[in-house]
């Protein structure tokens, strides 16, 4: 079906899984009359109801359960705490904590992906990562892992000076 609405000229509605309606990150779950109440399954029960009056004209609105996406995070020899965030929205913002992983001796150049091709790539926001997600599916759980830069190394030796002929 091209879009999100349903006219029919019997007394029959389709139960969901005859609908053929698709949203990026997202599952077509059923249609509520109104926007609100229950979902509509498609039983003769709900079509009574709903064409009560003849020739009644209503707006059913598709229902859609997000998917569910979950990132885990490697220290990658670093320490610290972060825990794995879980977005169950792909049309908001997503919003993560900042690194809180430290390494002594480097610095923090982002989380990397490695995704299924072996191609590796380094994400400094979180949201930059989101193209990623619609790649795997629904309910995908992803693994980012820190990258380091060693810092140079900061201690100098003296070498004591003795005699000089």
């Amino acid at each position: 079906m091209p879009n999100d609405e349903y006219t029919g000229e019997d007394e029959t509605m389709p139960s969901k899984e005859e609908w053929t309606f698709t949203r990026d990150g997202f599952d077509f779950t059923g249609f509520k009359f109104e926007n609100e109440g229950e979902l509509l399954n498609g039983s003769q029960e709900y079509v009574d109801t709903l064409l009560e009056d003849e020739d009644r004209k209503i707006t059913l609105y598709a229902q859609w359960k997000p998917w569910i996406y979950t990132i885990t995070y490697n220290p990658n020899g670093g320490y610290g705490d972060m825990p794995d965030d879980i977005f169950d929205y792909f049309d908001e913002e997503m919003e993560s904590d900042p690194n809180k992983f430290v390494r002594d001796g480097y610095s923090f150049e982002g989380f990397a992906y490695e995704d299924e091709n072996g191609n590796v790539t380094i994400y400094k926001n979180i949201n930059d990562f989101r193209s990623e997600f619609m790649k795997l599916g629904k309910n995908s759980v992803i693994e980012l892992v820190a990258q380091w830069k060693k810092l140079p190394d900061t201690n100098t030796y003296v070498a004591p000076v003795t005699g000089v002929e």
